[in-house]
């Protein structure tokens, strides 16, 4: 689904946007991304920062009882650009789901 744009009192912009596909009846998979811009103002000392964040996944579930979820995700910020030697962050979860 695409998510509306949003605008807070504290001035932060949020867009997403995800796609989900059945692949068969065990695997499921998905990839999207979120942008989020926020606004601070410690006492006139303004700052922006954008996040961008894209990431991808899947699900197996081969029964009732076991399910095995993989997501890969890569955000690039404003903080890691501010004379950081950091690019981009990459974050890689694993659920091994037993259900009894």
């Amino acid at each position: 689904g695409l998510g509306a744009p949003s605008l807070g009192d504290n001035d932060k912009l949020q867009i997403r946007a995800r796609v989900n596909q059945k692949i068969t009846k065990a695997v499921d998979a998905w990839a999207g991304t979120n942008f989020d811009r926020y606004k601070y103002n410690e006492q006139t000392n303004e700052r922006e920062e954008k996040v961008r964040i894209y990431y991808i996944g899947g699900q197996w579930t081969p029964n009732k009882t076991i399910s095995l979820l993989i997501d890969l995700g890569m955000e690039n910020s404003d903080m890691f650009n501010g004379g950081s030697n950091l690019k981009d962050n990459y974050t890689l979860q694993a659920w091994l789901n037993i259900i009894f």
